[in-house]
């Protein structure tokens, strides 16, 4: 781009120079949005997301809304010294605006991927022996493959 030239107009430098400033603006927005994948994969690949959570989605209608649940459980990580405890823990989380649960599903399987594997210092095993977290979605706030919201 070429920003400066005396046969140039002020109007014409003044373009150059905006269109130079929202490249530069485009290219940013463009490397933060690989950075946060990376940093997301990362993320999965170091908590062993995949491995250690279980995700199911059911869709239903309840009175002819649209609702959605998430369910995100933890898999066992088999451990040489692991002791059951007997202890499960259940978050329920109903989003509130928007309340599109989709959005919050990789978040909670990094919660439930965290806790499960988090041990107690003092007993030497892991707090809790099972994790679930529900995300729910109702009142037609969810994507809409039919169309049917209005």
């Amino acid at each position: 781009v070429q920003l400066y030239s005396r046969s140039m107009s002020f109007k014409s430098r003044g373009a150059a120079l905006v269109a130079f400033l929202i490249l530069i603006k485009i290219a940013r927005k463009i490397r933060a949005m690989y950075r946060h994948k990376r940093l997301m994969e990362q993320r999965e690949e170091a908590l062993q997301l995949n491995e250690r959570t279980k995700v199911s989605h059911l869709r239903e209608q309840i009175e002819d809304i649209d609702t959605e649940l998430w369910r995100i459980g933890s898999v066992q990580v088999p451990h040489n010294t692991r002791r059951i405890n007997g202890k499960h823990l259940v978050y329920i989380m109903i989003p509130g605006n928007p309340g599109i649960s989709s959005v919050y599903v990789h978040w909670m399987q990094v919660l439930v991927a965290m806790f499960i594997d988090h041990k107690n210092e003092h007993a030497g095993v892991t707090r809790y022996d099972t994790i679930c977290a529900y995300v729910i979605s109702h009142a037609n706030h969810c994507c809409d493959p039919r169309n049917r919201n209005r």
